[in-house]
């Protein structure tokens, strides 16, 4: 150690005027109030210059520091006056390494004591940064040691006038791209929790083996640049290159998560027919990852589509066929959002793979995707235009502008029955924010031909469901405290409206139980109520549920409907929620499943898959049967696996 502290000793005495230069320049961000900038007091002045000088010293002074104090020295042969004293090989380099560090750093921090001493704080809100020097000493030094090992490296390259460079510049190139690669691959399936964490992880890792290096290359060559040269390329990027392995393997990892790994779930949405679900959530192996996926309830066959959970926001997918047989999603390229490719599976096909379609979007990510009964038409809003496409060939089979004005709500596309795609959405009708009109379009798929169009007016409405067969449409309207005052019904084939129906507040949702009957929940009072209603607004059944919180499922057979309650006083957690069976012709109920919710909404079709899964939070997916309440495990909570 006395060693180590004799070569330090040295290093800072022979350049004391770097530190004597530093406290001078600290004077200079006395004088900043004095400059004509509005909006800043005299200490932010004055404490946002001194932070700035300071930084851009300590990174200046830590790249001519590492690239001179061993390299230079390599080179004009002095290093040698060290290895005539009987002085460990590793107390010259860590002597001379921390010299550069006390330098580089402490000067940064001379630099701003005068202000510290008037007792200016170095957080100037809105200038520069808006952090306390406190907080950021350890990332500051850390930075100041990144670049003098960096410096220190890249001076031993070039000064050593070695073939070597040749391999140093191929190795960074190389292991540059691949790491890109990886790091592409985790972006483009939305695992930026994990890209993160690599670019973190990689930053101790370069540290780490340029320090490594440069320790071998004055341990093992001494004063032989040329040797010292060849050591430190070899020792660095080989470390270099075990990390960019590491990284492919951890990325490959993070990228193999299924469905089992799944924590929590963001949605659960089953196919209208079948066995398949699409679902999405995170995963414990990897923060802010949370990847979409297709999974066969049955079989256990699932497949991650490449799009993170946001980009599903833009309703970029998965839709389904009416017949359950094939899904369809948009995916990107690369790291930009745009183009979009279609991509589709046959879901009833063994051993099936993935898709690409010939249809692509640029510009703008679609919005309202639909697919036809069939599977064999897409269709799609963009750029103001209905767009309809064939899947197989890519062909555009028709492209119909969009009514005119502002979307009040997102704009929708449904396949009907007869085969003809129908648009609706409430768009502005005058300059009021509550106004609106509820515009519909059928179109002719294969010729763009519009069959019908209608606006009738929707004041202050928002939709909420569309019926089974596409021909109803159940809107509500919101008051200025969110909740709702009435609900109607309105047929989107000749715009007669229901009449409105009074509600006090929909807190559970309402939804078309078929085609000819609605569901609407209330809250009242420690109690929801939740009232079938046919499509005049007459009242046909009423539940009073003891609960603060109601959902409405799925009708496992006909006649009956599950829903989810949290009972009142429970906690708003996963474990209290009860799972309640409802005979809608008796009028009575039953308990059905505990701490598990219903996946589906009543509007599908009675008995299908859909209307029987169940899920819990923590990442557990379940079929019960609604007769016996028996339980078949698809996806087990992971504290239970």
């Amino acid at each position: 150690m006395r060693a180590f502290v004799a070569v330090l000793r040295r290093e800072l005495a022979e350049r004391w005027l770097i530190p004597v230069a530093a406290l001078l320049l600290g004077l200079a961000p006395l004088a900043a109030p004095l400059l004509p900038i509005a909006g800043f007091r005299g200490p932010e002045l004055r404490s946002g210059t001194a932070l700035a000088l300071a930084l851009i010293a300590s990174c200046l002074l830590a790249v001519v520091l590492g690239s001179s104090i061993l390299a230079r020295d390599l080179s004009e042969r002095r290093l040698g006056f060290y290895f005539s004293r009987p002085l460990p090989a590793w107390t010259i380099w860590a002597g001379k390494m921390a010299a550069a560090f006390v330098l580089a750093l402490g000067s940064g921090l001379l630099i701003v004591l005068p202000c510290l001493l008037l007792g200016d704080r170095l957080d100037p809100s809105g200038l520069f940064w808006k952090v306390g020097l406190a907080d950021n000493v350890g990332l500051w030094a850390a930075g100041v040691s990144l670049l003098i090992l960096l410096s220190n490296a890249a001076a031993v390259m070039f000064r050593s006038r070695s073939p070597w460079l040749l391999l140093d510049l191929g190795a960074a190139a190389l292991l540059s791209a691949l790491l890109w690669v990886e790091m592409d691959r985790l972006s483009v399936a939305g695992a930026y929790g994990a890209v993160m964490q690599i670019q973190v992880g990689l930053l101790a890792v370069l540290a780490l083996a340029l320090a490594a290096a440069s320790a071998v290359q004055v341990l093992r060559a001494r004063t032989d640049l040329r040797l010292g040269h060849r050591l430190l390329s070899l020792t660095l990027w080989g470390l270099l290159g075990l990390a960019t392995i590491a990284v492919a393997l951890y990325g490959r990892w993070i990228l193999a998560a299924g469905p089992e790994d799944v924590i929590a779930f963001r949605f659960v949405q089953p196919a209208p027919a079948g066995t398949w679900v699409a679902l999405a959530g995170p995963v414990g192996r990897c923060p802010g990852f949370e990847p979409l996926f297709l999974l066969d309830t049955r079989s256990g066959r699932s497949f991650r589509i490449p799009s993170s959970v946001w980009d599903y926001g833009l309703w970029n997918g998965p839709v389904f066929s009416r017949d359950g047989r094939r899904a369809v999603w948009l995916e990107p390229e690369g790291r930009r959002r745009s183009p979009l490719y279609a991509r589709w599976l046959d879901l009833d096909r063994p051993g099936a793979r993935p898709s690409p379609a010939p249809i692509q979007f640029d510009e703008s990510a679609p919005r309202g995707l639909a697919l036809s009964g069939d599977g064999r038409r897409l269709a799609a809003i963009q750029r103001e235009r209905i767009l309809v496409m064939d899947l197989v060939t890519g062909r555009n089979l028709a492209a119909v502008p969009v009514p005119p004005g502002r979307a009040l709500w997102e704009d929708r596309l449904r396949f009907l029955d007869s085969g003809a795609l129908r648009f609706y959405g409430i768009r502005a009708a005058g300059e009021g924010e509550g106004e609106g009109d509820l515009r519909v379009i059928d179109v002719d798929p294969g010729t763009g031909k519009v069959l019908r169009s209608l606006s009738t007016p929707a004041p202050g409405e928002w939709a909420t469901m569309l019926s089974p067969d596409g021909n109803r449409l159940l809107l509500a309207t919101r008051d200025l405290s969110f909740t709702t005052s009435h609900v109607r019904v309105v047929d989107l084939r000749t715009g007669a409206s229901s009449p409105s129906i009074p509600v006090q507040r929909v807190t559970g949702g309402a939804d078309f139980l078929g085609d000819d009957r609605v569901l609407v929940s209330e809250h009242a009072g420690g109690r929801m109520i939740l009232r079938l209603l046919d499509l005049q607004g007459v009242e046909r059944r009423r539940f009073e549920i003891p609960a603060d919180r109601l959902r409405i499922g799925g009708r496992p057979a006909p006649g009956l409907l599950a829903i989810s309650i949290l009972p009142p006083g429970s906690r708003n957690d996963w474990l209290s929620r009860r799972s309640l069976l409802l005979d809608l012709d008796r009028g009575t109920w039953r308990p059905l499943a505990d701490g598990m919710v219903p996946v589906a909404w009543s509007h599908l079709t009675p008995g299908s898959l859909g209307t029987r899964l169940f899920f819990q939070n923590e990442g557990g997916l379940f079929e019960v049967d609604p007769a016996t309440g028996h339980r078949r495990v698809i996806l087990q909570p992971e504290e239970k696996r």
